[in-house]
């Protein structure tokens, strides 16, 4: 996405994308962790299963959007799935399953969570 408001060269914008991807990627594997743990493993980061209702919360969400927006943009001329896309299925698959009477953790650890959450790690690291 920079590349839009300001001419950058290659190495540059590479090391920006490559960091992006990183920071998502680690966010995503630290949201997935503490999810599937019922956010029993760190306190501090009990937020992650708050769901969006709280501050932390939806900021987390909120800074995820953005990233993951920028990131589709720097590859919209890849024949890929949006990221964004992804996580909307994962997060559609995480309701269903708590919906069907799971709690967190569980639901965090079913089959098309888990699915979900391996295609966008495998999309974060394609380059």
């Amino acid at each position: 996405a920079l590349e839009r408001t300001a001419p950058v060269d290659k190495e540059y914008f590479a090391c920006i994308n490559k960091a992006d991807r990183q920071i998502i990627t680690t966010g995503i594997q630290v949201r997935s962790e503490m999810q599937r743990s019922g956010c029993s493993t760190d306190p501090t980061l009990s937020w992650f299963c708050d769901l969006g209702q709280g501050t932390l919360g939806v900021f987390e969400k909120v800074n995820l959007d953005i990233f993951l927006r920028d990131l589709d943009f720097d590859d919209q001329n890849k024949q890929v799935l949006p990221l964004k896309e992804l996580e909307r299925r994962r997060q559609s698959d995480l309701q269903l399953e708590l919906q069907r009477g799971k709690n967190l953790a569980d639901a965090a650890s079913s089959g098309p969570v888990q699915e979900d959450e391996q295609q966008m790690l495998q999309r974060l690291l394609l380059d």
